[in-house]
């Protein structure tokens, strides 16, 4: 039995897994609990994760088990992953968490700042999909950053010439959440962020009739374009990757295909018909052989009696 221990922050951890194995993790901090284990096993029954809900309940999952945990009990979460006696080739987990900074506060004649991760409906998560993750994070997460404080300046005067203020949490690989293959080059990377530390009092005059929340999310979906484009991206999610809509690649694939079939239908029907009319004209044209004969004259039938002898009894 293993057991390791972690307090705030975030990290990943992989482990190879053997049989009759109990792995276990104790993370704390007072903030939301970001969990997410993934198990590669040979067999679907050879191990599973178990993490502490609060209450004495845990939650079982024995592929992928991807929580948020705000435990009012305790500032303690429990990991368990256990394997069986099934035979093991390869197989390995691996727990990211991200537990939040430790809380504190700095007071300021202009603003106040806190560190205490918000709830879910105030954060924002971008998904950007087949891509090289690493690369991404060297290279473009630095320019991500700008990109989306850019956004809050737009929209709120009062944040010109400040340092960015938007909290992002650690970059992490949703390639199996968002179902992506295991090539290096078509990767994801999931970027969670949020506003909390924006100062309320902060005016922003493009921001009306919705909360600033709202109106970072409407703003990144119409950027995601651009984002596509600019870190070579096979799509750009907000908030989900798994949502389907109209722009979403193999929707319009599928109905295209289905339009096809519908067409290839109609097709061949159209075919079969004529076909059938072509050959119903071919016997209306159709007459006998012999047609333009002569109708056949019947040979007359000879009734005479000249063959035989007539007498008169009163020749005798």
């Amino acid at each position: 039995m293993e057991s390791e221990a972690f307090e705030y922050g975030s990290d990943e951890v992989e482990e190879p897994l053997e049989q009759n194995t109990v792995l276990t993790y104790d993370l704390t901090s007072e903030n939301i609990h970001n969990i997410d284990v993934n198990l590669t096993l040979t067999s679907p029954i050879a191990g599973f994760a178990a993490v502490s809900i609060g209450n004495g309940m845990y939650a079982f999952g024995y592929g992928n088990l991807n929580l948020s945990i705000l435990n009012t009990e305790s500032n303690k979460t429990e990991v368990k992953v256990v394997t069986l006696n099934s035979p093991m080739n390869g197989d390995n987990m691996v727990l990211n968490y991200d537990l939040g900074e430790q809380s504190s506060s700095t007071s300021t004649t202009e603003r106040i700042v806190t560190t205490t991760t918000p709830t879910a409906d105030k954060t924002a998560t971008v998904f950007v999909l087949a891509i090289n993750e690493k690369n991404f994070v060297e290279n473009h997460f630095e320019e991500f950053k700008t990109r989306t404080w850019q956004i809050m300046v737009d929209a709120c005067s009062d944040l010109l010439n400040i340092e960015n203020l938007i909290i992002y949490n650690t970059p992490y690989s949703c390639r199996k959440s968002c179902f992506m293959t295991k090539d290096p080059e078509r990767g994801c990377a999931m970027l969670g962020m949020h506003l909390e530390n924006i100062p309320a009092a902060t005016h922003c005059a493009k921001i009306e009739g919705q909360t600033r929340i709202q109106y970072f999310r409407e703003q990144l979906e119409s950027q995601s374009k651009a984002m596509k484009k600019a870190y070579s991206a096979g799509r750009v999610a907000i908030d989900s990757c798994t949502a389907i809509n109209w722009t979403t690649e193999w929707l319009w694939v599928a109905i295209g295909l289905v339009i096809g079939a519908v067409f290839l239908a109609i097709a061949i029907m159209f075919v079969k018909k004529q076909s059938g009319r072509m050959r119903k004209g071919d016997m209306d044209d159709s007459s006998p052989i012999m047609g333009d004969m002569e109708p056949e004259r019947q040979m007359p039938t000879s009734r005479s009696n000249r063959a035989f002898d007539i007498i008169n009894e009163d020749d005798y």
